[in-house]
């Protein structure tokens, strides 16, 4: 234990002794790391945001099987648009995120 407090009242001395690793940490980390928190705080909610107000375009298959449904999905703020012909294969391949497939049967489904 005594060579590690010696050890550690030697690397004190020379921190003090030296002014620009003085002038570092009494000027700069009070300064400079809240500024770089607030800056990344402030880019990230500004990113989601922008994410946020965008409007969301759902590939639908099928959407004549479903009209209220689509009917609904605009009224929430989502753009039911017609699915490409391999969509689970984009999807899988994550070229799409998601995908809505409407059976045939839906109507007959969700009356039930």
């Amino acid at each position: 234990m005594q060579s590690f407090l010696a050890v550690l009242r030697k690397e004190l001395k020379d921190i003090f002794r030296d002014r620009r690793t003085m002038i570092n940490i009494l000027l700069f980390s009070p300064l400079l790391y809240p500024i770089l928190l607030i800056g990344l705080g402030k880019l990230g909610s500004g990113r989601a945001e922008t994410q946020l107000q965008q409007p969301i375009s759902l590939p639908v298959v099928n959407v004549q099987a479903a009209p209220n449904l689509m009917n609904y999905l605009k009224a929430a703020g989502i753009n039911a648009v017609e699915a490409p012909k391999d969509v689970e294969a984009q999807v899988r391949d994550q070229r799409v995120d998601m995908a809505l497939i409407v059976h045939d049967d839906y109507a007959e489904i969700s009356v039930r």
